[in-house]
């Protein structure tokens, strides 16, 4: 487990983290994270993913399990790969941020939010 990873994660559900990996076991799975915004408001949103076939999808959610922001399609089809969206609606100001997937086996090396 990377020190940097259980440092910025303040929840997970369900998920195996090696190295700089996590990968969601199931559809249950989650990350949370605690992220301030201010007044930046993110368009976009990429991450940096893995998962056996196109059908998986990340969603990216705000404050809760159910409020999603962003889903993240095209999910490396058994390659690494940057998948990315937009975000809406707006996120400012601090927020917990939950990632989730449809799918078992998806794995994750990092997300980022960009302008």
């Amino acid at each position: 487990t990377s020190r940097r990873q259980r440092q910025m994660c303040i929840r997970d559900r369900n998920v195996t983290v090696s190295g700089d990996t996590v990968t969601f076991n199931g559809t249950d799975s989650y990350i949370a994270f605690t992220l301030d915004f201010g007044s930046a408001i993110p368009q976009k949103v990429a991450a940096y993913v893995k998962q056996p076939n196109n059908s998986g999808q990340l969603f990216i959610r705000s404050g809760s399990l159910s409020a999603t922001v962003a889903t993240v399609y095209n999910l490396g089809n058994g390659s690494w790969k940057e998948a990315s969206n937009s975000v809406n609606p707006n996120l400012t100001g601090k927020t917990t941020i939950y990632i989730q997937t449809n799918k078992a086996g998806v794995e994750l090396e990092w997300v980022q939010f960009m302008k």
